[in-house]
């Protein structure tokens, strides 16, 4: 093959130039026709994904919680993060789970910093969350929670440590539960040495499980040493406590000696935590205990404390009341403390759970407390706990008794429960000691587990009210609530129960006996015969009490006019007849039955000559009733000369009522205001004082007026109750019940054979 020379070489490269050239720009034309089509593809992606945005903003207005503006998402969001998550689910707790359901959720729930404040640290891996946590909560105040399952290992305290120093002004809540008093040592000096640093700390928990046995006690009572002499210097004044903005302090098996005083000037709540070993004394010598001089100085440093709970408490009780005068302390208690009457002018609250009836006695007496609204007693005379408290028993009762009775003006509120291990009656007189003039709302519990589980036969008979109460009239108790009791099974007892509260508007019984017959008593009637006052004289379709001709029967009810709720649980004895007869009795005005209906149901006072029964329903007490009842004083004063009650127009009727009704003391002001006016004004002011109602007028027509008047049963609960089945209990709505709640338990032979034999009437 020959070889090619230069030039055709060259005319060869000129060639290739030529087709590359060609090439190259055909390349470059398909390049920007290339780019033309894909910026003409990503603007109709572009376009697309806008169109579907659109259709699915569309398609998600038509779920209502779209509807919701993101504010509101946002307290939605908060309220469910307060249900706390399973102890396994670590990494999905509520913020988590929220912030994963769809990109709009995630975007209010990450810019919601309240919705990460609390932190639940329940092991050492969690410290990777809960710093996430803190992270995304940004500057929103914070509650922490550490319980570690695995111990507050050194590594774990140092990290606490740590992690708390940086972010103290920031908490509002701070929860520790201690594997042992070793780790509460060690943190509680911290929280101490810094407490002018907890600016915004609300909330403090601080406790040891029970079923921990506290660990190694000498580096806690070396604290407990120290901090002690501070509070002995608050006590002689010797220093002035720095403010603090806790409110609510909870302490379980930690000594109080263990934090500073002013861990306690700004309270509002106190909740304390001692609980005893059931077992014996063996296994309470390295628990903490509390002693009556340490909580009478920590109270008298919260002066502004509103609630005190004990709970599971025996205090032990190392001081008594001093006494000007009085004799020395007996040689055998070397260790009794004397102090004055601790006020505390702010306590509403007090919930103790497990005294005895002794150590209430000795508790309040050491107080004042003016303001004192609500106590909640659960009594427990257990001798095998009583014996793990060292304390004597032999404490002389002089030292904890006041000359006078103590009262409560303002307790409102009282709860007893009691396990029956002692003479109920007992338990139930340490009442006898206060006085209670404004007590409103009242529940006695027997808790004993031996009497709940055998026959009902052996349940304590209630005692009557004069063995309770200083004073058994209770003129504004308005609740009254009892359980697992016996009631006291003659009716003249039954019936003067009923006459000391008048205003009575609930009644709770549950699991007790007897209760047909006291309920019995709620539908007896009163008369009064009289003839209906006619033109302006009736002010209204009122009675005159007279016996003439023509007189027409008005009728009431004779205990408790205002009462409107009814709850029975358990009540085996309880009949539906019984209950029936009460509501006819007091929604006589509503029901539609017919007159012979009601007669044949066993309502003895409905009539054909009865006459027409009040109007309304529950007739208040207002000012048009009060000058109704002048209207009428006034009518029966016309032909009198001097102001007061008329046979008439008062006794006679209170005669019929059954009762009487105590009038009021009459002012020493109005006999002199009554006086003043005749003589300086003449005749005139004369005949107006006479027709001025006094206040024995006023109060004796109000209450025959309430009792003729009686507020309607609106709200009725049944529970397992043998003689009413569910048919019946919703038969009483058709007579004025508004809300009737009614469950029941399936009976087995044996019970449907107890149920035959107390002869109730309805069994199905």
């Amino acid at each position: 093959m020959s070889r090619r020379t230069k030039q055709e070489i060259d005319l060869c490269i000129d060639d290739l130039n030529i087709r590359l050239e060609n090439l190259l720009r055909r390349e470059a034309e398909f390049e920007r026709i290339m780019n033309d089509l894909q910026k003409m593809k990503d603007e109709v992606t572009k376009e697309r994904e806008m169109v579907q945005r659109e259709r699915k903003g569309l398609e998600d207005e038509k779920q209502p919680i779209n509807w919701l503006p993101a504010e509101l998402l946002a307290e939605i969001f908060l309220a469910a993060s307060e249900v706390e998550p399973s102890e396994d689910d670590r990494y999905h707790k509520p913020p988590v789970i929220i912030s994963h359901v769809c990109a709009k959720w995630r975007t209010v729930a990450l810019s919601t910093s309240s919705l990460w404040r609390t932190v639940i640290i329940t092991r050492f891996l969690d410290r990777d969350v809960a710093t996430l946590f803190i992270e995304r909560s940004r500057n929103a105040l914070l509650a922490l929670n550490f319980a570690s399952q695995e111990g507050f290992s050194p590594a774990y305290m140092g990290w606490v440590k740590s992690m708390l120093t940086p972010l103290y002004q920031r908490l509002e809540s701070l929860s520790f539960q201690f594997d042992s008093n070793r780790a509460a040592a060690v943190l509680i000096p911290l929280f101490n040495d810094n407490l002018t640093q907890f600016l915004n700390l609300k909330h403090l928990f601080l406790g040891i499980p029970t079923t921990s046995h506290g660990g190694n006690l000498i580096s806690w009572d070396r604290l407990e040493r120290t901090y002690s002499i501070a509070w002995e210097d608050e006590r002689h004044g010797r220093i002035t406590i720095p403010s603090c903005s806790l409110l609510q302090l909870t302490l379980m098996q930690l000594p109080i000696y263990g934090f500073a005083p002013a861990w306690f000037t700004n309270l509002r709540s106190l909740e304390l935590g001692y609980p005893e070993s059931m077992s014996g004394p063996s296994n309470t010598g390295r628990r903490s205990r509390l002693r009556m001089s340490v909580l009478c100085q920590a109270l008298a440093v919260a002066s502004k404390l509103e609630e005190l709970i004990l709970n599971n408490t025996i205090p032990i009780f190392d001081i008594c009341l001093y006494k000007e005068g009085s004799a020395p302390l007996p040689p055998n208690l070397p260790n009794m403390k004397e102090t004055q009457v601790i006020t505390l002018n702010h306590l509403k609250s007090i919930e103790w759970r497990f005294p005895s009836s002794v150590d209430i006695q000795r508790f309040l007496s050491l107080f004042d407390m003016p303001q004192l609204e609500k106590v909640d007693f659960w009594v427990e005379d257990n001798p095998l706990i009583q014996e793990t408290v060292v304390r004597d028993h032999n404490i002389p009762h002089g030292l904890y008794t006041r000359p006078h009775a103590i009262t409560y003006p303002s307790l409102k509120d009282i709860s007893l429960q009691t396990d029956g291990q002692e003479d109920i009656t007992d338990t139930l007189r340490l009442l006898r000691k206060y006085s209670l003039p404004v007590l409103e709302k009242v529940a006695f519990t027997n808790f004993d587990a031996a009497a709940r589980q055998s026959s009902r036969k052996d349940l304590p008979t209630f005692p009557r009210l004069e063995f309770i109460f200083r004073d058994p009239r209770l003129p504004f108790l308005t609740h009254l609530t009892l359980s697992h009791f016996k009631l006291c099974p003659v009716l003249s007892s039954v019936d003067t129960m009923l006459r000391y509260m008048p205003l009575l508007t609930s009644l709770s019984l549950d699991s007790c006996t007897g209760v047909d017959r006291l309920v019995s008593m709620l539908h007896e009637r009163m008369y009064v015969v009289g003839t209906p006052l006619t033109g302006d004289e009736s002010g209204g379709g009122e009675f005159s009490a007279n016996r003439d001709a023509g007189a027409v029967t008005n009728y009431g009810v004779k205990h408790c006019p205002r009462l409107e709720a009814l709850s029975f649980w358990s009540c085996r004895d309880l009949k539906f007849s019984t209950l029936r007869d009460v509501v006819l009795a007091r929604n006589r005005n509503t029901s539609k039955i017919p007159e012979q209906q009601q007669q044949q149901d066993g309502s003895k006072s409905t009539t054909a000559k009865d006459g027409p029964s009040p109007e309304g329903g529950m007739q208040l007490v207002t000012r048009s009733h009060t000058r109704e009842s002048w209207k009428l004083s006034t009518n029966s004063h016309k032909s009198q000369t001097t102001p007061g009650p008329t046979r008439s127009s008062t006794n006679v009727a209170m005669s019929k009522i059954g009762r009487q009704i105590r009038p009021l003391r009459r002012l020493p002001r109005h006999a002199l205001t009554t006086n003043t006016a005749t003589g300086s004004n003449g005749g005139s002011e004369e005949s107006a004082s006479a027709t001025r109602p006094t206040p024995n007028v006023v109060s004796n027509i109000i209450s025959m007026q309430e009792a003729f008047c009686p507020a309607h049963i609106i709200y009725l609960r049944v529970a397992d109750c043998w003689g009413i089945d569910r048919l019946g209990a919703m038969s009483l709505q058709e007579l004025g019940v508004v809300d009737v709640l009614w469950d029941n338990i399936e009976l087995d032979e044996d019970e449907l054979a107890v149920y035959r034999d107390l002869n109730i009437e309805g069994c199905d």
